[in-house]
């Protein structure tokens, strides 16, 4: 007999309930099986059986319930034996299907061809980014060619996995690594200069008659009060020439160009900066950490320094003027990025020397492990003061706050609104500022999340527009709640966007307030977009809308789970 749509109606509901019970079990650790679920028909689930009925004094009345009751459970039982005769074969069906994928699947990258395998090997090689990427490099390519024949025949022809020419290595390494990158693959020199002479000349007089092919230099020195610092030296023996050559070594491919100097070290007072005599055209980024090359026309190319100087030092006044004149000879230099270690107690700087930059567009500042103090407002605003870019177009600045010292302090807000303060440019100096991103961040030392909220909370990163008048872009990430402040006349104010990213404990308040600042610095109806990525865990689009309006929010979260 056809079913009728009633029938089928009824079998769906049932099949659905199935489906549902079965996700259940599977979607639950621990009720993996149907048989942990309380889904038998027990006397209990009849209403009418609830009661001590069972004896044999039933009335007449439920004689005729308790037939129809069984034809019904004669029925149920039947209903669910057809169900698992067809949910069986649905699933010898659903096997059938899934047998050459999951075949086929299992041959995991036995399936590749190798072209697509050389490539993949290529994209697990260590970025520049990160602790001592390249010191990890060649590790990556030996443990790429052990893992199997395969493996090593396809790493033995990626040439990029061995263009790393590491100084630790031994010298028969080394020859496997030049010989396995081809005959004409760029180059990537790390050196620790800390090694004894021997073993740095020997590097060297077998890698520079490769100069021609190095694409990077990476020398670094692990000194102590032991040894004298060496950086110098390896970079006089990779740049000079020896006695009785003709000309400089040329290094056509040279575009990185990194110096470390970290440890305690007892500078070599016999020595001196090494300063590169012949120009190295292909050089566009310099990458100094501790150390300020001097002034040299090998580096009238670059194009992108960044540097680390530590404020706790004890020549820390000599080494800004070093800076600030090494920088003036960057003529062609655009993106400026500095690190600058801070300390408990700043020192008044000496504002007779600026760095002169007219080229540089972008300056990033970063200060890690910040520690506020009193002094630091006197310091840091001179300390800006001491970079004259009259063509910075893009500014941005990354503050990491030790957490034990913003803890419980009244003083904090105030704190964070000078900070920022000192941070921002005067206007009358960088007329030409349109983008400006600010990034305030803590260490995570010790911190549950519920003691990080109630500590974090009620505090405000300030900003203060009137500092930057100019800027159209606004871009904030922050662990506080963020505001603005500063007045002006109404339809004046550039800001045109301003761009929220991780402000993870905003929440319907914090935008409210964030809103109210603008307002009342007139900076709200010129304003065409508040974008708002991944903030507040609780903070849903619904709330955002209602507090901004369709026609200016931006709105995004994108959690883990939506990129899996």
């Amino acid at each position: 007999m056809p079913s009728t749509p009633r029938n089928d109606f009824e079998v769906g509901c049932a099949l659905s309930s199935f489906e549902r019970m079965a996700t259940k079990s599977i979607m639950h650790p621990g009720c993996r099986n149907l048989d942990d679920w309380d889904c038998d028909f027990q006397l209990e689930s009849w209403s009418r059986l609830r009661t001590n009925r069972l004896r044999g004094d039933v009335d007449s009345g439920e004689v005729s319930h308790l037939f129809r009751d069984a034809n019904l459970l004669d029925h149920m039982v039947e209903t669910l034996d057809r169900l698992r005769t067809s949910a069986t074969l649905l699933q010898q069906r659903t096997r059938l299907r899934l047998k050459p994928i999951i075949s086929k699947l299992s041959l995991g990258i036995a399936s590749l061809p190798d072209e697509l395998l050389m490539l993949i090997f290529e994209l697990t090689i260590p970025s520049d980014t990160g602790e001592q990427p390249e010191r990890r490099r060649p590790r990556q390519a030996v443990l790429l060619s052990h893992v199997s024949r395969r493996f090593r025949s396809a790493a033995l022809r990626t040439h990029y996995l061995w263009t790393t020419l590491d100084g630790y290595a031994s010298r028969s390494e080394l020859e496997a690594f030049v010989a396995r990158s081809g005959n004409d693959s760029d180059l990537h020199i790390v050196l620790n200069a800390s090694h004894t002479g021997h073993i740095v000349a020997d590097f060297l007089d077998m890698c520079l008659p490769l100069a021609p092919r190095w694409k990077s230099i990476s020398v670094a020195s692990e000194g102590d009060w032991q040894a004298p610092d060496t950086v110098d030296g390896a970079l006089s023996k990779i740049f000079h020439s020896n006695i009785g050559e003709v000309d400089e070594r040329v290094f056509p491919r040279l575009g990185r160009l990194s110096i470390k100097r970290v440890g305690n070290i007892r500078l070599d007072v016999t020595s001196e900066k090494i300063k590169p005599r012949s120009e190295i055209p292909s050089l566009r980024q310099l990458q100094c950490d501790g150390y300020t090359p001097v002034p040299s026309p090998a580096y009238s190319s670059v194009t992108s320094f960044s540097s680390t100087i530590s404020m706790s030092s004890a020549s820390y006044d000599t080494d800004l003027e070093d800076l600030c004149l090494f920088l003036t000879s960057l003529r062609a230099m655009t993106d400026l990025s500095l690190t600058i270690r801070s300390t408990l107690y700043f020192q008044e700087l000496d504002d007779s020397t600026r760095a002169r930059c007219h080229s540089v567009t972008s300056l990033t500042l970063f200060f890690p492990f910040f520690i506020f103090s009193s002094t630091m407002r006197t310091f840091l605003r001179p300390l800006i003061g001491l970079f004259e870019l009259p063509n910075l177009t893009d500014l941005s600045v990354s503050i990491e706050l030790r957490m034990e010292d913003i803890r419980d302090n009244p003083e904090d807000e105030f704190n964070l609104e000078n900070l920022v303060a000192a941070l921002c440019p005067h206007p009358s100096t960088h007329p030409n500022l349109s983008t400006v991103r600010i990034k305030l961040s803590h260490t995570e030392e010790n911190w549950t999340k519920g003691q990080e909220w109630s500590n974090m909370r009620s505090k405000s990163l300030r900003i203060p527009l009137q500092r930057i008048p100019h800027v159209t872009t606004l871009s904030v990430q922050s662990f506080t709640d963020v505001e603005v402040y500063g007045m002006f006349l109404p339809g004046k104010s550039d800001l045109r966007e301003l761009h929220l990213v991780e402000c993870r404990y905003f929440d319907v308040a914090s935008l409210e307030k964030l809103v109210a600042s603008l307002r009342e610095a007139n900076a709200w109806n010129t304003l065409d977009t508040l974008k708002m990525e991944n903030c507040g865990h609780f903070l849903e689009y619904d709330d955002a809308v209602k507090i901004v309006g369709k026609e200016k929010l931006s709105f995004a979260k994108i959690s883990l789970e939506d990129l899996l």
